[in-house]
Formats: C-alpha cells, sequence, structure tokens
C-alpha cells in the first residue's frame, strides 16, 4: 500500500520468484499507482552509480551491501526508511544526503564506507544504531540539525572513524552506549584524531557507556553535563 514508509530487516529475503521494477541500476517492488515504493536491491554488485527513484519511500536492508565499486549515489527526499547493511562496505562512495523523515540509522548501515568525509543527521534520526557508521575511516564531519531528535546512540557507532576530530552531541541524547560494552565495541574507539566533544545546552544525558572514548588518544576538551 501506498501508506507504508519502513521495511523490516530481511522482509523479502529468499523470495526468488518475486518479479522487480528496474530504474536506474536498483530493482523494486511497488504496487499499480507506484512501482518504484521500495528499492529492494541493487542490479548487482558491480554497479558504479545509482540515482534511487523519487517515489521510493524505503531502502531494504543489504540493498547495497558489498557494492564496492559503487561511487555515485543519490537519495532523494521521498525515502523515510534506510535498512540495517544498506550500504555496508560501500567503500568509494564519499558523499550521500540522508533525507528528513529517516527515523533512524540502521544496524551497520554505512559500516566501512571507507571514503565517505561528512554527514548531516536531519531532525528526524531518534536513533544511530549499532556500528552504523563504524570503519568509516574518512568521516571527518558529522552534523546534527538545530532541532535533532535524537535520544540515542548505540556501541560501535563510530568506532574507528579515524578522522573525526570533533563532535557536538545534540542535547536530547539520553545514552551513548552501553554498560556492559567490552573495549572494541565502543561508540568513539580507536577515533584517533578526536580531540573535542561537546554536549549541547540543557543536555539529557543519562548513560555513558564503558569504554566509550577508549584510543581516543588526542581528547583533549571534553565538558560533560552537568
Amino acid at each position: 500500500p501506498d501508506s507504508i514508509t519502513s521495511v523490516g530487516d530481511n522482509a523479502f529475503t529468499n523470495c526468488n520468484s518475486l518479479e522487480f521494477n528496474e530504474y536506474e541500476n536498483a530493482l523494486y517492488i511497488g504496487n499499480e499507482n507506484n512501482p518504484y515504493l521500495i528499492l529492494v536491491k541493487a542490479k548487482n554488485v558491480t554497479i558504479t552509480k545509482c540515482t534511487v527513484n523519487d517515489k521510493a519511500v524505503a531502502i531494504c536492508n543489504n540493498a547495497f551491501k558489498d557494492c564496492s565499486d559503487l561511487s555515485t549515489l543519490s537519495i532523494p527526499n521521498s525515502v523515510k526508511s534506510i535498512g540495517s547493511y544498506a550500504f555496508y562496505k560501500c567503500s568509494l562512495v564519499s558523499n550521500l544526503n540522508i533525507p528528513e523523515g529517516v527515523s533512524f540509522i540502521g544496524t551497520k548501515t554505512f559500516y566501512n564506507c571507507s571514503k565517505l568525509n561528512e554527514i548531516h543527521l536531519p531532525a528526524s534520526v531518534k536513533n544511530i544504531k549499532e556500528g552504523a557508521f563504524s570503519k568509516c575511516t574518512s568521516l571527518s564531519k558529522i552534523t546534527f540539525a538545530n532541532n535533532s531528535e535524537l535520544t540515542g546512540i548505540a556501541n560501535l557507532a563510530f568506532n574507528g572513524c579515524e578522522a573525526l576530530k570533533s563532535i557536538t552531541i545534540p542535547r536530547n541524547v539520553t545514552y551513548i552506549g552501553d554498560v556492559k560494552t567490552q573495549s572494541d565495541e565502543a561508540v568513539f574507539a580507536n577515533c584517533i584524531s578526536l580531540e573535542t566533544v561537546t554536549f549541547e545546552e540543557g543536555s539529557k544525558l543519562e548513560k555513558l557507556g564503558n569504554y566509550t572514548f577508549v584510543g581516543c588518544n588526542k581528547l583533549s576538551n571534553i565538558s560533560l553535563p552537568s
């Protein structure tokens, strides 16, 4: 139905007889009104570019997983859901837009997108899930909308983002990581260039997980909220 705004993990796994609608190197399913409602997967893992159809509302998990030659990607504002592992190891993608309306960044969605250098998270994002941007080694700038609704950052979210120098945590964030976290699973573990961490005025932070900043050898400026 046209009312759909998100698709759960593995919703179409092993549906080998499903017929797709093709558009710009990606395969979709939909209905009579909108044949491009849901982007299920890339045409193949060797594609170099993709423009997501401007009527798509969801990108499924694993959609572009291991598309290591993909360098040019355009996501329209119609997209409201991006699944886990959607861009896993898309190592040549350097720029992309996360549309307003997306409510979370899924598990390892952008894992090891090693050329991704900047990301802006819209106000609608409420959660950054485990490993969302882990191993994005060129990611030097992360910004959040002024009225960010972000409430939580899960383990491994920015683990190994070696180029990141500073970050400002939005005021509505209540937890960063987990108290059961191991050192190699921490949110900002081994962000070796991280120097400054700022919490917005009025921060609601309640929980800071184990080893959150382990291996951040250059971290010299952090002021925890009162």
